[in-house]
């Protein structure tokens, strides 16, 4: 349930909506076809065609806010807007309602970037998602069709460009990186990157898993370089032809990899217990100056410094710090301190 405090973000801005409604109207359609070839599927050809779309769509746009705390009243906006223009009843083999959420949110930060901050995003997606879950709801008395199971994995309910599964092809990308195998590898890379940027997201979002999750001690370094060049790619627009190079090189040093799955059996482990119960037990030894219960045992620097910082296993050290360090303990006082002291916070943030 989105909170007040969005909600009242969204009442305040509603003139600025209705100012711009048809130009996020406009972005909306825009971003919609040319990031996803088969959205065009969702629509009626008549109504692509006819510039009453553009005009209903910002309709719809500015009532959804208008009537943010009443959402039964825009059901029946909706129920008018696909009927008038979408084929609510083709065997279309994409998500809809997730190409259009990400199509309505890329649009509004276009169309309202000096408002957009994440706030006001986060409750327009939450006012999105109640109404999916409002129509749902509703589903068998409001004439709309649900001919197949609900599909908790939105990725499973996505048609790739070349119609294939997307859970399949991300499933596939990932199984041909712990075999070795570059190239098929490499072609479903390519498959999800030209579907759309959404989707291009996701493949580099499962790069940056596999580094942990498949390579994990095998090459501590490939999150370091997975990640750059992630934000490499960033530096070139979607359809530039230097983009893929990017996603492919990754692919190459992945599968190249020495693989160690053991941090993903240990995530496991830990999750399982917790799930059957477990709770962890505080050990006596992280009782130190910085916990209440350790402060009040009267443990100090000097426990912390012989005891709280022991580190294992330790590094040979060729140095005199430590001992250093305690024979200033042994004179300091915090209650008198020059003036010009440095005051830090007595808690970690």
């Amino acid at each position: 349930m989105m909170n007040q405090n969005a909600k009242k973000i969204i009442e305040n801005h509603i003139p600025i909506f209705k100012n711009k409604g048809m130009e996020f109207s406009n972005n909306f359609y825009k971003i919609l076809f040319e990031y996803n070839n088969n959205a065009k599927l969702l629509f009626k050809e008549n109504s692509l065609k006819n510039d009453e779309q553009i005009k209903d769509t910002s309709f719809l746009f500015v009532s959804i806010f208008e009537n943010v705390n009443n959402i039964d009243k825009i059901i029946p906006i909706i129920k008018e807007f696909v009927n008038k223009h979408m084929n609510i009843n083709s065997n279309i083999k994409i998500d809809s309602c997730q190409i259009i959420k990400e199509a309505f949110l890329s649009s509004f930060k276009k169309t309202f970037n000096e408002i957009a901050t994440n706030e006001l995003i986060t409750a327009y997606s939450d006012i999105y998602d109640l109404i999916s879950r409002e129509l749902c709801d509703k589903k068998n008395n409001s004439g709309y069709k649900n001919e197949h199971e609900f599909i908790q994995d939105p990725w499973a309910r996505i048609t790739t460009r070349n119609g294939l599964a997307g859970d399949e092809v991300i499933s596939s990308l990932q199984k041909c990186i712990r075999r070795g195998l570059v190239e098929d590898a490499c072609k479903f890379a390519y498959e999800m990157y030209i579907t759309s940027p959404q989707m291009e997201d996701k493949l580099w979002r499962r790069l940056v898993t596999i580094t942990v999750e498949d390579i994990g001690m095998g090459d501590v370094n490939a999150p370091i370089l997975i990640n750059t060049l992630n934000e490499m790619r960033k530096n070139y627009a979607y359809a530039d032809g230097d983009r893929p190079i990017f996603f492919i090189h990754a692919i190459r040093y992945l599968c190249a990899c020495q693989k160690d799955r053991s941090s993903d059996l240990l995530k496991n482990i830990v999750i399982k217990s917790f799930a059957m119960g477990f709770i962890p037990e505080i050990p006596d030894f992280a009782l130190d100056k910085h916990t209440i219960r350790g402060a009040k045992m009267g443990r100090d620097s000097f426990h912390f410094l012989n005891e709280a910082s022991k580190v294992i296993p330790q590094l040979p050290i060729d140095n005199d710090y430590k001992q250093r360090y305690e024979e200033i303990l042994k004179t300091y006082n915090p209650d008198n301190v020059c003036k010009s002291a440095f005051k830090y916070n007595p808690w970690q943030e």
